[in-house]
């Protein structure tokens, strides 16, 4: 399944959903706005219950924002976070942003 939105603001909504034969769950959801970022995040849910989720952001500087999560069913989270410049380099995130990302995704679950 896709669909795909484009509001009067011009920005482009796209959400891909795939279901596997064996029960995982693939989604992708991406969103372009008017001043050229891009956001797309992907879910994949597996048949033994854990969720699997990458969001990234791309600026229009080249700058890639990187978040991935692992949750277990056991309650264990995993969250990578990562800033990329358009060379490739990892740049610092600061453990302000860190520690309110990983509430959100606490929460979030």
């Amino acid at each position: 399944v896709q669909t795909s939105v484009v509001d009067k603001d011009g920005r482009i909504f796209v959400e891909t959903s795939l279901v596997y034969k064996d029960g995982r769950i693939f989604v992708q959801t991406s969103l372009i706005d008017k001043d050229g970022r891009i956001f797309v995040e992907t879910s994949l849910v597996y048949k033994d219950g854990r969720i699997f989720v990458q969001t990234s952001l791309v600026y229009k500087d080249g700058r890639i924002f990187v978040q991935t999560s692992l949750v277990y069913k056991d309650g264990r989270i995993f969250v990578q976070t990562s800033l990329v410049d358009k060379d490739g380099r990892r740049l610092k995130s600061n453990k302000k942003m860190k520690r309110k990302l990983r509430t959100q995704v606490i929460w979030i679950y």
